[in-house]
């Protein structure tokens, strides 16, 4: 997960990029390539959102895909993506990519869920500015769910950095837990 990855912009209808990708990918046993608008980024969100909103079709896909597969992508749109209506529009490295998380969680089981996400050791990712704090108040037992006052309460907020892989990884860990808050994905483009 920590090697390069590249952001294509294809032109083309959204499903016929979507096979024509993952079919390249396959054929070469590459590492996962990522649709942008189903990964969480920033950008890419945005615009289909709201191209959505209007009722229009892009015909433009944004997609992450492991450098060492774009080769082989280029030549499978020379031989073939062309004539089907698939093109590539633009490409640019990644240096890195990042979103910012927090949580609020009054639950120990929910907590340490989330601390295992955050502890485990995940290469091509640093933690920033990580804050977790845990506080007891057993005067608050037996309060209902939505009280004022919980009896165990751990806070926590940060940023995830690193390579475009293993910031995904772990934003989607992140993203699966009901008590965890996570910004989009943000990309440093070369």
């Amino acid at each position: 997960m920590t090697e390069p990855y590249v952001h294509v912009v294809f032109s083309g209808p959204d499903e016929l990029v979507r096979g024509f990708v993952l079919g390249v990918a396959a054929a070469q046993d590459s590492r996962p390539v990522v649709f942008a608008h189903e990964a969480g980024l920033r950008e890419a969100g945005f615009a289909r959102r709201f191209a959505e909103l209007l009722h229009l079709t892009t015909e433009q896909t944004e997609v992450l895909i492991p450098e060492v597969l774009l080769d082989k992508l280029r030549q499978a749109i020379e031989q073939q993506g062309r004539s089907i209506g698939v093109d590539l529009v633009k490409m640019q490295r990644i240096d890195s990519a990042r979103f910012k998380f927090k949580c609020e969680v009054f639950n120990r089981d929910e907590a340490d869920q989330i601390r295992q996400i955050l502890n485990s050791d995940h290469p091509g990712v640093e933690l920033r500015d990580l804050e977790q704090h845990e506080s007891e108040h057993p005067e608050a037992k037996g309060s209902e769910l939505y009280a004022p006052a919980h009896e165990y309460v751990f806070n926590g907020s940060g940023k995830v950095v690193g390579t475009v892989g293993a910031v995904c990884f772990v934003h989607e860990a992140l993203a699966s837990h009901p008590q965890a808050q996570v910004e989009p994905i943000d990309l440093k483009l070369e």
